[in-house]
């Protein structure tokens, strides 16, 4: 199947960074007050920007429809399962609360592939954030839409030792709040039946984007003083409530341990952090900081 007249598709969305909506993410996840005038704190924004479809127009995952009418912005893929694989960032200034923010999404690349677990489909979102016309934030977002398959639930890469580690145990609670901060359908998240019996995962799968969120605030909490230019990261394997994991991470002697890639490269006076998800011994997610 072609995919090409989807390339470079883009649509927009307008919204009023909140400090109402934000007050509402800090106690989803345990951070200080904040108010108008402060910074967002990295990857907040995905509790913004969310287009409100009739449930007509969700598929029967909760997400988006893909294909069939005006208002899909991605093709059918036909009966495929969707999983958030992993980005990348660029974080040039931050978003201001209390100030308009718009959010163009554009269609950089649409890849079909086969697997040992048949048919998969490949799309990279480019997604760049502008406050007073400036942009402020530039991601790439990787999906991976694949035949229903059993999910993957292990980790085949041991942790390495960390500088640093901090404990998470979300909750279904934590779960039903994430999920409608970032008003996602997706019924692995809150819809027990559907997560263990249609798509087979073990529970109620915790997000990926807030296993990416855990890693890079893990990081800035025990480095305060750092800045964050660039974040790179992926999932691995799903994890599901209740299940205990530690955000953790180390700094690199050397780049060439790089694994993952970033957008832009490296300025030459920055420094790499390596963060992951640890569960049990295992790497369930990981990711890499650019910071200075």
């Amino acid at each position: 199947m072609s995919f090409e007249n989807y390339i470079g598709k883009s649509e927009s969305v307008e919204e009023l960074i909140s400090a109402t909506q934000t007050q509402k993410i800090c106690a989803t996840l345990g951070h200080r007050e904040l108010k108008d005038g402060d910074y967002l704190p990295h990857l907040w924004q995905w509790c913004f920007f969310v287009r409100a479809l009739h449930k007509e127009n969700l598929g029967r995952d909760g997400h988006p429809r893909l294909g069939g009418s005006e208002d899909s912005f991605l093709p059918d893929f036909g009966e495929v399962n969707r999983m958030w694989a992993g980005g990348r960032f660029i974080f040039l200034e931050s978003l201001i609360i209390g100030k308009e923010c718009k959010k163009v999404t554009t269609i950089k690349a649409i890849n079909e592939k086969s697997g040992r677990s048949g048919k998969l489909v490949f799309v990279t979102l480019l997604h760049e954030y502008f406050q007073d016309s400036v942009k402020k934030i530039s991601e790439e977002q990787d999906i991976v839409y694949k035949e229903p398959t059993p999910p993957k639930l292990s980790s085949d890469l041991a942790a390495p030792s960390a500088d640093f580690s901090k404990t998470y145990e979300p909750n279904e609670t934590t779960l039903f709040r994430y999920s409608a901060l970032t008003f996602n359908g997706h019924r692995i998240h809150y819809d027990f039946p559907y997560a263990t019996k249609t798509e087979r995962y073990s529970g109620l799968v915790i997000h990926g984007p807030l296993l990416a969120t855990y890693m890079i605030h893990t990081f800035l909490q025990k480095y305060a003083d750092k800045k964050a230019l660039q974040y790179s990261y992926r999932g691995l394997h799903a994890l599901c409530v209740p299940q205990r994991f530690s955000a953790e991470g180390r700094i690199l002697e050397s780049t060439s341990d790089l694994e993952l890639r970033f957008i832009n490269e490296l300025s030459k006076d920055s420094k790499v952090a390596q963060v992951w998800i640890n569960k049990d011994g295992g790497i369930a997610h990981q990711g890499q900081i650019e910071f200075c």
